[in-house]
């Protein structure tokens, strides 16, 4: 009897042992309920359909936490819902997929659902956004989505078109030249008087 006490007491503490071995980070998982596109409209107060531009990152550290915030700079250009008046929007989500965080590679074109929140717009793993790969596909998906509310105008920050005209370099060089060759001529004028003197 006293050797099933010490058989049972073993073995309650080696599974003990084993449970707290194991990390946390293989336990932890984002889990999604599928919803289709017309539910993901329902459910996000921003729709839009962009290209990834540019992806910043929280600086890489000793610590890092899947709940940290990577901000995607997205290049808009057709909203479906929300007040989107510029082409460039940042939209964030948390770091890793266990955090329900997603991610965008640069150059891909996604429809995004997303909401407001602290960071400004915040999609993740399951918000539905979906990656337009081929035109066939991206049509079926839009076709869902109706027609587009707007398409933003570009950004402030986007360089604007030249204005049509002489450049002011241009116009400078030119009124440089032209009074050095003046005060050349000035210059050769008064030159003979002196000599004639």
């Amino acid at each position: 009897m006293i050797r099933t006490r010490a058989r049972r007491a073993f073995l309650a503490i080696s599974t003990a042992f084993m449970l707290a071995a194991v990390p946390l980070t293989t336990t932890l998982a984002c889990s999604c309920m599928h919803a289709t596109i017309a539910e993901s409209v329902g459910f996000a107060d921003v729709v839009f359909t962009g290209t990834a531009v540019a992806v910043e990152a929280p600086p890489p550290g000793d610590v890092v936490n899947t709940m940290d915030p990577v901000h995607y700079s997205c290049a808009a250009d057709q909203v479906f819902k929300g007040p989107i008046t510029e082409s460039e929007i940042v939209a964030s989500t948390q770091m890793d997929g266990a955090s329900c965080g997603t991610s965008f590679a640069v150059d891909e074109r996604w429809l995004v659902f997303a909401n407001f929140s602290e960071e400004g717009i915040s999609t993740g793993l399951c918000s539905g956004n979906v990656l337009l790969v081929g035109a066939e596909d991206e049509d079926a998906i839009l076709a869902e989505l109706g027609s587009p509310i707007a398409e933003p105008a570009p950004s402030s920050t986007e360089a604007a078109p030249a204005e049509a005209g002489i450049p002011l370099a241009v116009l400078v060089g030119g009124a440089l030249a032209a009074a050095v060759v003046g005060i050349s001529a000035w210059a050769f004028a008064i030159e003979p008087r002196r000599r004639v003197r």
